[in-house]
């Protein structure tokens, strides 16, 4: 007699894949559920790095003065803008700051929504309450940054405690470097 034998798996083989799928869920889906701040902190800091070092080139290469907006919005995401000094079309003679645009770069950047900026220091003057919710950063032709603080809280999803971070500006590296907690200006 002639079997017909189509392909299939054994109950064992099912058995031993669901297996391994549960030990590998096991493995990573508390990671995943345990993303600390300082993940959140840490990718913070690249794309922060990051847009730095593409204002220093903007404003070397063009030999203008560049800036950092750092926006508060109370309604929506908080974000960093990268801006340059141009001529005031309107005003000869006065200058203007407008939005860096390129084709290769994404010069504003969002934050999370559950990260909102507390504060922008430039020495102790406290830039955002100067500004109507805006703090800026200052990069002129030759590559040198201001030295600035800046204050993000982190709000938690549950009633937990809100999570604080510092990023202090180093005007001689052009980088930014985290600190927990709060760090007070200097000056």
């Amino acid at each position: 007699m002639n079997k017909c034998t189509k392909p299939a798996f054994t109950l064992i083989e099912i058995l031993v894949v669901i297996g391994i799928m549960g030990f590998m869920a096991a493995i990573i889906v508390p990671r995943l559920a345990m993303r600390t701040p300082q993940a959140e902190w840490s990718t913070i800091l690249v794309d922060l790095n990051d847009i730095i070092f593409f204002a220093r080139q903007e404003a070397i290469s063009e030999q203008c003065t560049h800036r950092l907006v750092f926006k508060h919005n109370k309604k929506g995401d908080d974000m960093v803008l990268i801006q340059k000094e141009v001529d005031d079309p309107e005003a000869p003679g006065k200058k203007k700051y407008a939005q860096v645009e390129s084709e290769y770069f994404n010069t504003a950047y969002t934050f999370h929504s559950s990260i909102k900026l507390r504060a922008v220091y430039y020495g102790k003057l406290e830039l955002m309450a100067e500004n109507k919710g805006e703090g800026f950063c200052y990069i002129i032709a030759d590559g040198l940054v201001q030295d600035v603080i800046v204050h993000l809280v982190r709000k938690p999803q549950d009633k937990g405690n809100e999570v604080l971070g510092s990023y202090i500006l180093s005007p001689f590296f052009g980088e930014f470097e985290f600190k927990d907690g709060l760090v007070r200006p200097e000056g």
